[in-house]
């Protein structure tokens, strides 16, 4: 499996194109990287959450300028019900939320 430090748009585009793929879906945002790949690789929504409003409003900041990207401050059980009710096509979920070591 890989980590989010190795997710790139490559192994991203290949499960997108292999599966009909039209939305990533992360928890944890981190610095942004996760939603640059998948934008990268592709997908036509790219929705991201984190605990963290600092990471939220980094990324929202550096994402500011694409329509395809929605990223929700809160918990991942709480954000995940939220970006599920907004509803969306086939999805990849990259679970990967978690406190910082």
């Amino acid at each position: 499996m890989a980590s989010m430090s190795s997710l790139s748009a490559g192994f991203l585009r290949e499960f997108r194109l292999r599966y009909g793929l039209t939305t990533f879906v992360e928890t944890g945002c981190y610095l942004g990287d996760g939603i640059a790949a998948a934008l990268e690789a592709g997908f036509g929504t790219v929705s991201s959450c984190d605990i963290d409003p600092a990471r939220v409003t980094d990324c929202r900041r550096r994402f500011a300028c694409d329509p395809r990207v929605c990223i929700v401050e809160g918990d991942s059980l709480a954000s995940l019900a939220r970006l599920l009710g907004e509803g969306f096509g086939p999805a990849l979920f990259w679970l990967d939320a978690h406190y910082p070591a």
